[in-house]
C-alpha cells in the first residue's frame, strides 16, 4: 500500500486513561473515530 498508517497505544496512555474512569469501549471508540477521520481527510486531499 502506498499509504499506511500506525498507531500505537501505549502502557501509560491505557493506565491514564483507567485512572480517570474511561471504560475501554470508550477508548476503542475514540480510535475507530480518529482513523475514519484521518481516512476521510486522505480521500479528500487526494481528489
Amino acid at each position: 500500500p502506498e499509504y499506511i498508517q500506525e498507531y500505537k497505544l501505549s502502557a501509560c496512555l491505557l493506565y491514564a486513561t483507567v485512572s480517570i474512569s474511561i471504560q475501554t469501549n470508550h477508548i476503542i471508540w475514540i480510535y475507530e473515530n480518529m482513523c475514519i477521520k484521518l481516512w476521510k481527510i486522505k480521500i479528500s486531499i487526494k481528489t
